[in-house]
């Protein structure tokens, strides 16, 4: 009796096994596959990082035999196709430079002790950029081919940002100052200035009175006295002149106010702080 119950259980433990293999294989056989697809299609694009790390689970024991075999050549081609760099910083006169700062690989940061070990990068274009407190920053951009290894990056610090002095002493006014520039107005500017007013009233007394007794003239011709034509037409005549006298004279002001000269003006006296 108790050899029946042992041998009912055995039966039902192994059962129970059984029942559960086939799940895990087809589990572990998706993600074989899946790894494979994915290794084949990083391969495709030139992206040996990733693809090594797929190839690495379809290698993986659960993995069919020739499945196996086949990612392991891929790690292997993966292998040998990662172009890595090395970083080498350094100053002015080509020492290493070893203060502290932060150096960055396509944005992601990168310890500065281990820069000169090999840093594995995929094929194409990267960027290499060193920030300093203080100086400048420094940027070296690349292009990476497949197998490229320890490709050498030299990155030179550069020398200190100088800082900005400001001089913190008052300024002083009215004392050991340049001496300051004027243009003052000459007295000929106002004087043909004076001479356009002038004119310009005249044309407009002589001008005004000469279409008045024009406009009385009317009345009697054609048989207006000569003797007030004349009138009239010397009225005229001395507004036109009046006029041509106020034109010249405006612009001689002018001309006299834009070319007046300069004149330097020193600033003496005592020296008054702010």
């Amino acid at each position: 009796m108790v050899h029946v119950k042992r041998a009912v259980r055995v039966a039902s433990a192994a059962l129970t096994l059984l029942s559960a293999l086939p799940a895990h294989a087809q589990r572990s056989k998706a993600q074989c596959a899946e790894a494979y697809t994915g290794a084949q299609e990083l391969r495709l694009v030139h992206r040996p990082r990733a693809s090594l790390e797929k190839a690495y689970q379809c290698a993986a024991e659960t993995c069919p035999e020739w499945m196996r075999q086949e990612c392991g050549q891929w790690i292997r081609d993966a292998e040998a196709a990662i172009p890595s760099i090395v970083v080498a910083i350094q100053d002015a006169s080509g020492r290493p430079y070893t203060s502290a700062g932060r150096l960055v690989v396509d944005d992601v940061e990168v310890d500065m002790a281990t820069a000169e070990r090999p840093t594995d990068l995929d094929p194409g274009e990267h960027t290499v950029r060193l920030e300093l407190v203080g100086r400048a920053p420094v940027e070296a951009r690349i292009l990476l081919r497949e197998g490229e290894k320890s490709r050498r990056v030299v990155l030179t610090v550069p020398e200190p940002i100088a800082p900005t002095t400001t001089d913190e002493t008052p300024p002083v006014v009215g004392a050991d100052r340049t001496a300051a520039t004027l243009r003052p107005i000459p007295w000929t500017v106002f004087a043909t200035g004076g001479a356009a007013l002038v004119g310009g009233a005249v044309f407009a007394v002589f001008g005004a009175s000469g279409v008045s007794a024009r406009e009385d003239l009317y009345a009697c011709r054609p048989n207006c006295p000569q003797d007030r034509i004349d009138d009239v037409s010397g009225t005229f005549t001395v507004a036109t002149v009046a006029l041509g006298f106020t034109v010249t004279a405006l612009a001689a002001t002018a001309i006299l106010y834009v070319t007046r000269p300069s004149r330097a003006v020193s600033a003496g006296g005592f020296g008054v702080r702010f």
